[in-house]
């Protein structure tokens, strides 16, 4: 047999907890509303606590990759498909290189994307004219639209499959994309984090549920990799050296892409304070270890269940199948596992979605609308009834600037509601390409990755200057694409070198290119690098001297050396 009733009823329940979720972030958004429409809908008003900030810093790591991506992979490779673990756990620690500070600076100047920092950092008077604004806005849009569709592609074929085929992929893909853009519309980035909070609970429910099976109904671990010894040694035995360059990459390039993809510092600049964001790092950096790891071993274990799969991306249906063929109890651990799996996909797909749907109404539309209000000619004034000669405002200019700015507001609120909706429909077309997931990630990464100098490097070294980024970004996008397309060992290492030694040369050969072009960018510097702020230019907000980077520079160099001691350099 396969799936029955149960199925129907943990989906169906599954959805009205989403919905719950949504109508209170909506409630609150509603409540929230006149403090600022835009801040409120995409960066939550800057009020995420540290449950829902955990919870939605770590429940997008687990898209289609680790669901049907990382099994697959364990299938294919053994164990060393723990690359997938140690890149996560890679990704905790970039974000952690920039997160303390960009909130801080979030709170301190009212940012409300991640391109009005950058703009702010750089000196960018008009976002319309600057090369620089327009290059990241690509950067950032293309690859999180390929990363979309491929979660839709993915989330129509495991419901097409669950259901027996009794749901098309088509249908199954539209109905995602009406409920995403729906529920964003709705709530926002607030509401994809409530809906992370059910999404990751039940990821972690079903993950400690494969480790049940794995000793209850598959023998353990011990049982496992005995028979693959003798069966299939290859995926127990210690890499061999021509593999590790790869692991390198794959813990370097996915670490950096995701860190770096618009989602992440979004949630940086949506957290309440500094302790809530510093619970939902550690959340970030322990998730990979409750969820990946059950994965991967679910992956394992179909190698030894079923040796001579012709698509190794079967692995997890045909796992979840085997539950479901045994008994009752059999088809709710089955259910219970493929609805972990829609939650996974749908959480990473309404993350993308909200940050795509940012960057289309404040990078693209909003400067867009800024130049067209300063080309229309001013109100006319007319002259005082008294003959003093001053002029009285016209009725157009009565209205306090305030109150116009939260009416744009509001009007491109509507706008990039609408566009939400727009943006997911238009994923739907590419539901039955043959998306490669790890080919797809490698090109992420390349593209992606390239944005650490902009992102990271640039929050502490002043020397860093807009056209040193640029130029270092197109040089990195251009070989690391290449590089990825050829399937160069250590492509994307390579193009983050070029990258990084494109703007390193350009910074030292010209450094009067990162001198204050304006008054404006002169002060926002010396707001950015507090340490050289005077005593009489205090801040409202303390001093951020809590930064894990900046508070001892050895735990940073730590972190970063620690985990390469699992890297498995020896042979046996």
């Amino acid at each position: 047999g396969g799936f029955g009733v149960e199925l129907w009823v943990l989906l169906a329940l599954y959805f009205l907890a989403l919905v719950a979720a949504v109508a209170v972030a909506a409630f609150i958004q509603f409540r929230r509303c006149k403090e600022g429409a835009l801040v409120e809908h995409y960066i939550a008003g800057r009020a995420l606590g540290p449950i829902a900030l955990g919870f939605s810093l770590a429940a997008p790591v687990f898209s289609a990759s680790t669901v049907i991506g990382l099994p697959a992979e364990a299938y294919s490779e053994g164990f060393s498909a723990w690359r997938c673990v140690g890149s996560s756990t890679f990704l905790s620690i970039v974000f952690l290189a920039y997160a303390p500070r960009l909130h801080w600076l979030t709170q301190a100047r009212g940012y409300d994307s991640i391109l009005s920092f950058l703009g702010d950092r750089f000196g960018v008077a008009q976002q319309h004219k600057e090369p620089l604004h327009w290059l990241l806005v690509l950067v950032f849009f293309f690859p999180s639209y390929i990363y979309l569709c491929a979660q839709f592609n993915a989330f129509g074929n495991l419901l097409h499959a669950a259901t027996g085929g009794e749901v098309s992929t088509l249908l199954a893909s539209c109905g995602l994309a009406a409920v995403l853009g729906i529920f964003e519309a709705l709530g926002g980035l607030r509401a994809v984090a409530f809906m992370s909070v059910v999404q990751g609970a039940v990821l972690v429910a079903a993950s400690l549920l494969i480790l049940v099976l794995l000793d209850t109904a598959y023998g353990g671990l011990p049982a496992i990799t005995a028979q693959l010894e003798a069966t299939s040694p290859g995926h127990v035995a210690v890499m061999s050296h021509s593999q590790n360059l790869r692991w390198a990459e794959v813990w370097i390039g996915m670490g950096l892409q995701r860190a770096l993809c618009p989602d992440y510092p979004q949630r940086a600049m949506a957290a309440a304070s500094q302790n809530a964001l510093r619970m939902g790092s550690a959340m970030l950096a322990v998730a990979p270890f409750l969820v990946q790891v059950p994965f991967l071993f679910l992956g394992i274990i179909g190698r030894a269940r079923f040796p001579a799969l012709a698509d190794p991306k079967d692995t997890f249906a045909l796992m979840v199948l085997d539950l479901v063929q045994q008994d009752a109890a059999g088809r709710v651990l089955g259910s219970i596992l493929m609805v972990a799996s829609i939650a996974g996909v749908m959480s990473t797909a309404s993350s993308v979605l909200c940050a795509i749907a940012q960057i289309i109404a404040l990078d693209v539309v909003r400067p867009l609308v800024t130049a067209l209000g300063q080309q229309a000619p001013a109100a006319a004034g007319r002259p005082d009834s008294a003959g003093t000669g001053k002029v009285v405002e016209s009725a157009e200019r009565e209205v306090s600037a305030k109150d116009a700015g939260r009416r744009a507001d509001v009007v491109l609120l509507w706008t990039s509601r609408v566009a939400t909706v727009a943006v997911a429909f238009l994923c739907v077309p590419l539901v039955f390409a043959d998306f490669d997931l790890d080919q797809l990630l490698r090109f992420q990464s390349a593209i992606l990755a390239q944005t650490l100098p902009a992102i990271v490097v640039a929050m502490y070294w002043r020397g860093i200057n807009k056209w040193s980024v640029v130029a270092g970004i197109v040089v990195g996008v251009g070989s690391g694409v290449a590089l990825v397309a050829f399937d160069i060992p250590g492509g994307i290492l390579l193009s983050l070198l070029a990258n990084w030694l494109t703007t390193v040369t350009l910074c030292c050969a010209v450094p009067r290119l990162a001198s204050p072009g304006s008054d404006r960018h002169e002060r926002a510097l010396r707001f950015i690098f507090w340490r050289t702020l005077p005593p009489s230019a205090a801040s409202p907000l303390p001093a951020n001297r809590k930064e894990p980077v900046n508070t001892w520079w050895g735990l940073g160099l730590v972190a970063l050396v620690l985990p390469w001691f699992g890297f498995p350099l020896y042979r046996v």
